[in-house]
């Protein structure tokens, strides 16, 4: 089943070209890897994925009611907001309208627990996201967008904190879960994981001036 389908997209800021000629397909059940040098485009490609910036030319058709979990390279939000690590996480199964109060139930509380305790976090889940390290928040943050339930996860250097040991644990869990959800990510890493099926290299060669791109 097809998810996303790219055809012949450019995106242009001002006169910069970020992505020329794009054609591109995802469907379900793919774990794709994006890599590529800074600047090349990477990140630009996830937001046109998850519609929060449109191309300058060409067509992106999409499966209606698409459920899509995202994870940023950086969140901006108030770090001394008081607020658990379990409840950031947990945040993730609010995605669905309700009516002014929800109580999770034991299953979506054994859910989360479940998660957590797969990256390592279980342990912190009372603490004040105040105090977390930039890698144990990059955990809770990809935590709440497992919890979403998504059709497709889209990760912008969801390691890029991580220590080895980390790196190693958070791949065995995309692995794991790859097989229930299809995953698009953005990474630096040179080991690939054995469930990635497809590969896709964005270059800086693609940034020209806009008038030199364009016919």
């Amino acid at each position: 089943m097809e998810l996303i389908h790219f055809k012949n997209i450019n995106m242009f800021y001002q006169n910069i070209c970020a992505l020329r000629d794009v054609n591109l397909t995802i469907k379900k059940g793919d774990y794709v890897n994006i890599t590529g040098p800074n600047g090349g485009g990477k990140t630009t490609l996830l937001k046109m994925i998850t519609g929060m910036v449109k191309p300058s030319s060409g067509n992106i058709s999409m499966k209606k009611d698409l459920k899509i979990g995202y994870v940023p390279q950086h969140t901006l939000f108030d770090r001394w907001f008081p607020i658990k690590v379990k409840d950031v996480a947990m945040m993730g199964m609010l995605n669905k309208p309700k009516k002014y109060f929800h109580q999770f139930t034991e299953e979506e509380v054994k859910k989360t627990e479940e998660v957590m305790d797969c990256l390592n976090i279980l342990t912190i889940q009372d603490a004040q996201i105040t105090g977390l390290s930039g890698g144990q928040l990059q955990k809770v943050l990809f935590a709440r967008a497992v919890l979403t339930n998504p059709d497709l996860l889209v990760l912008d250097e969801p390691t890029s904190n991580l220590d080895s040991e980390s790196k190693d644990m958070m791949n065995t869990y995309l692995d794991k879960i790859s097989k229930e959800v299809t995953i698009v990510k953005v990474t630096h890493e040179e080991n690939i994981s054995g469930s990635v099926n497809k590969r896709v290299y964005v270059s800086q060669d693609v940034k020209v001036n806009a008038a030199a791109g364009r016919k």
